[in-house]
């Protein structure tokens, strides 16, 4: 990766567009990983199924930070 003090490079991509819609899918998205987390950690679904619902969480409700979520 390049380290760059030129400003006009990073101006070039565009802002992601916040809607109201957008917040209720990331509101969604992380009720929907609590509750994968705690059935989990209660011994319901095993580590390979909460993989599994997470990657499904991901697409269902598409967080506006997917990109960063490693999965």
């Amino acid at each position: 990766m390049d380290v760059t003090s030129d400003i006009r490079e990073m101006m070039d991509t565009p802002a992601r567009e916040i809607t109201v819609e957008g917040m209720q899918q990331d509101f969604e998205y992380e009720i929907a990983q609590k509750i994968t987390k705690s059935l989990f950690e209660q011994g319901l679904i095993s580590d390979e199924e909460q993989g599994r619902i997470t990657r499904l969480n991901k697409e269902s409700f598409s967080p506006l930070y997917k990109e960063l979520i490693e999965i």
